[in-house]
């Protein structure tokens, strides 16, 4: 007997797509965030003269971070996801980077 509220194969493809949409938005976040994380490491231990050279450099990177988190949450909330905390934990996200309410 078949169930009429079983979903249909094409409803199925369809979450899968988005779960796959979901996971591509996530992974470009985790590159920048690396990559700032990264550069911030390697900055930390350069002396404060070079840290102010390398200032617009920083500030490009957590531009870029910046955006894709916003591109995160964005994808989340159009899955249906309306929060973020455990987004936050599990990236460690500085308060910097977070959008503003």
């Amino acid at each position: 007997m078949k169930r009429f509220d079983a979903p249909l194969a094409i409803e199925v493809e369809i979450q899968g797509e988005k779960a796959q949409a979901l996971g591509r938005t996530a992974h470009a976040f985790e590159h920048e965030l690396e990559r700032l994380r990264t550069f911030e490491k390697r900055v930390s231990a350069l002396p404060l003269g070079e840290r102010a050279r390398l200032e617009p450099e920083h500030q490009t990177l957590r531009q870029r971070a910046s955006r894709r988190l916003w591109f995160l949450i964005v994808h989340r909330e159009a899955m249906g996801l309306r929060r973020h905390d455990d987004l936050y934990d599990a990236y460690q996200i500085p308060r910097s980077l977070l959008p503003n309410p």
